[in-house]
């Protein structure tokens, strides 16, 4: 447990001895106010022993992300090489670093086409639940108040889930806003290590002067994070997320707090990749509901070169078959409920656009 150092003996660490100063067990007396006090001073806080249950929710955002990837091909963008910002995803010049938009409660921010499927829904306002349930007191003892969003009240402004797949390239360090107020709440939905892209923060570097930023910033720490716990840090804290060199894709949720009045209108716009005036993206819609599991792996793995869902053993070249597969049984069903067809030769369309043509 703690933040990543050199071994001693019996698994600690040199840092993880001082460093336990960046976690609260919520078992604990008084751990929200001495939560709060943590995240104040040093702009980050761990919640361990939470019991948050997320199983089988990483799978589902994984899905997710693969049919984004597919339709944003389809719709003529190349999510290995270029950047883009849409409602529904976003990759922001970070290789391999996909941030999918997920509902957040009070907010209609994903409507129409742009909504989850339902079980996907259920499956995240259960641990969104969960996850405000553990954050809310912490933050509670920041501004004072309820959770009725008057007067300088929290509230959530923005959800999501940002998937880092294998080869992901650490990122710069960087501020995620200049308001005070603003708070992410980090739901790891697999267990986050050294090696599969922890993120790593300079402490205090939210309450820091310009100056100081630049030639006193502490040394970077972090967090190790075990599936179900919580990190809540200040968007001005100076942090980055660390390369996944694993064979596995490293999905973690989160949730944006915000003072009222203060919104996020610079991470995410309001163009949907649905409104795409070259591409019948209703027509697309009912085939990629019709995606498999192992389908929607194939094509994480076409984005990164190997099958995203984390099996070693299957080559590449076996992903794309995969792919393909997945690709003709979806056409067939979509042919089967469409008297014209038109699903069924817009899937092969998109399979040749997307894997290069079949075989």
């Amino acid at each position: 447990s703690g933040i990543y150092g050199t071994k001693l003996s019996r698994g600690m660490t040199k840092r993880s001895i001082i460093d336990f100063k960046y976690e609260v067990h919520v078992q604990s007396p008084d751990w929200a106010q001495n939560a709060s006090e943590i995240l104040r001073r040093e702009g980050f806080c761990v919640l361990r022993d939470t019991c948050l249950n997320v199983r089988h929710l990483d799978h589902r955002m994984q899905e997710r992300l693969a049919r984004l990837l597919a339709l944003a091909k389809a719709c003529g963008h190349d999510p290995e090489r270029e950047s883009f910002l849409f409602k529904e995803i976003c990759k922001r010049m970070h290789h391999r670093r996909f941030d999918v938009r997920l509902p957040a409660a009070g907010c209609k921010s994903l409507t129409g086409r742009s909504k989850l499927p339902e079980a996907d829904a259920l499956a995240w306002e259960a641990v969104q639940a969960e996850a405000r349930r553990w954050a809310w007191p912490a933050l509670q003892e920041l501004v004072g108040g309820s959770e009725s969003g008057n007067g300088e009240h929290l509230f959530i402004d923005v959800a999501g889930c940002v998937v880092s797949l294998p080869g992901a390239a650490a990122q710069a360090f960087h501020q995620d806003g200049a308001h005070s107020g603003q708070y992410n709440v980090f739901v790891p939905l697999v267990d986050v290590t050294a090696d599969n892209g922890p993120t790593q923060f300079h402490p205090r570097s939210h309450i820091m002067e310009e100056y100081a930023l630049l030639f006193e910033k502490p040394e970077p720490v972090a967090p190790r994070l075990s599936q179900g716990d919580i990190l809540m840090f200040d968007y001005r804290i100076m942090h980055r997320g660390l390369g996944n060199s694993t064979q596995f894709a490293r999905p973690v949720a989160y949730l944006v707090y915000a003072r009222s009045g203060i919104h996020d209108k610079i991470n995410w716009p309001e163009t949907s990749l649905f409104d795409n005036p070259s591409v019948d993206v209703d027509a697309l819609i009912p085939a990629f509901d019709h995606l498999g599991s192992k389908t929607c792996g194939a094509i994480l793995g076409a984005v990164d070169h190997e099958i995203a869902d984390c099996n070693p053993d299957i080559s590449a070249d076996k992903a794309l078959e995969l792919a393909n597969d997945g690709l003709e049984d979806a056409a067939g069903a979509a042919a089967d409920s469409d008297d014209n067809g038109g699903l069924a030769i817009a899937l092969c369309d998109m399979e040749s656009d997307i894997f290069g043509g079949p075989g």
